[in-house]
């Protein structure tokens, strides 16, 4: 198309991408009928949505300048041209001329044939020729081979009758050979009958000889398992029995062997005048009292002339402390049902450092404060 006409006044016309710039130049010359005496100048771009570039120099081919790889590129191309007073008429819109004046300017030659245009013809007469040469010598080669073919065949299948003819024989003689041995075959299968029929008669009787043997068994089998769970229950209830008893006997054991380790550790303690009389056991069951600490043998301890440690703290409650230590917990019923004896006895569970005691005690007072 022009640089100055409509966008629809445009035409397509294809070459190749190796057609030099100078060539498609004078095509389009031709094709808008510009006067020899104006000077012309090619704007194109590869895409339609690529950028105007600038094709001034006409000994380089097409493809080289656009970047293309195929022929089947559609690039659009604008041709420029001067008025009478060689103005240029304007690039296409969008395009930019370069900052280089000399740039600007058309370089090199119009060129008026194509490049493929002195060798199409006598390229097809070569290929043509060639052709023909490469036919001729084919059918040559072709009969020949076919005529060496025919005869190699007819060999072939005289050898194959002489083949055929001596299997034939082989197998009639086969065939008679078959047939002597089908009849001795048919006079087994006769004794096979037979004795199929003997054994047929045999297997019905083991049959109802094994199904009589089942039975006795599953009767035999029912009757032993019957025998056997009651053996098992009566087993059950005198190993319960027995278990019973070794739990029993377990336990007094414990207790013995309980009562052996206080009267082994007797220790008598005088709390505040008050005299009670425990064991080692007793006093060292809460690791973490003061008690455990003081009759743990890391400590000497010094004694009173009939034998027992002084404490000097008020012993009114001191009971309640021991039945805690024997017992390792607070049984119902077994503590005053008074608040001030219940301070009085958390001080003296603080003093000894009995954290469950205290706890205990701590939680019936919060609950009487909240009642209250």
């Amino acid at each position: 198309m022009l640089s100055n006409s409509p966008p629809e006044d445009f035409h397509i016309v294809r070459f190749s991408k190796m057609e030099k710039v100078g060539h498609i130049e004078h095509k389009a010359r031709q094709l808008y009928q510009v006067c020899p005496g104006l000077k012309s100048r090619l704007w194109a771009k590869a895409e339609a949505d690529t950028d105007w570039r600038p094709l001034f120099y006409r000994e380089k081919s097409i493809g080289v300048v656009l970047d293309m790889d195929s022929d089947f590129t559609r690039p659009v191309i604008v041709l420029e041209v001067t008025n009478t007073q060689e103005e240029w008429l304007g690039p296409p819109e969008g395009a930019e001329l370069p900052e280089d004046d000399k740039d600007c300017e058309a370089h090199g030659h119009l060129i008026e044939n194509s490049m493929f245009d002195d060798v199409t013809t006598q390229w097809e007469l070569d290929i043509h020729e060639q052709i023909d040469q490469v036919g001729k010598n084919f059918l040559d080669k072709l009969h020949g081979n076919f005529n060496v073919f025919v005869q190699r065949a007819k060999d072939h299948i005289e050898s194959r009758e002489c083949q055929l003819r001596e299997r034939e024989r082989q197998v009639c003689a086969r065939e008679s050979v078959t047939e002597r041995l089908a009849t001795r075959l048919e006079l087994k299968e006769h004794r096979l009958e037979e004795e199929m029929a003997r054994c047929e008669e045999k297997i019905k009787e083991y049959e109802s000889l094994r199904l009589e043997l089942e039975r006795k068994d599953v009767e035999r089998k029912e009757e032993q398992e019957r025998a056997l769970a009651v053996k098992e229950e009566e087993l059950r209830l005198r190993r319960d029995e027995l278990k019973a008893e070794k739990d029993k006997f377990q336990e007094e054991l414990k207790h013995m062997a309980e009562l052996g380790k206080v009267q082994e550790s007797r220790i008598k303690l005088d709390i505040g005048g008050n005299q009670f009389t425990t064991s080692l056991l007793t006093l060292t069951k809460d690791p973490d009292s003061m008690l455990a600490a003081m009759f743990s043998g890391r400590h000497q301890l010094k004694t009173e002339g009939d034998g027992s440690y002084f404490i000097d703290r008020d012993g009114t409650h001191f009971r309640y402390l021991l039945n805690y230590l024997r017992d390792g917990c607070i049984k119902e019923g077994t503590l005053p049902q008074n608040e001030t004896m219940w301070r009085e006895l958390r001080t003296e569970a603080e003093f000894y450092q009995l954290s469950g005691l205290d706890e205990y005690l701590r939680d019936l007072l919060e609950k009487k404060d909240s009642e209250g």
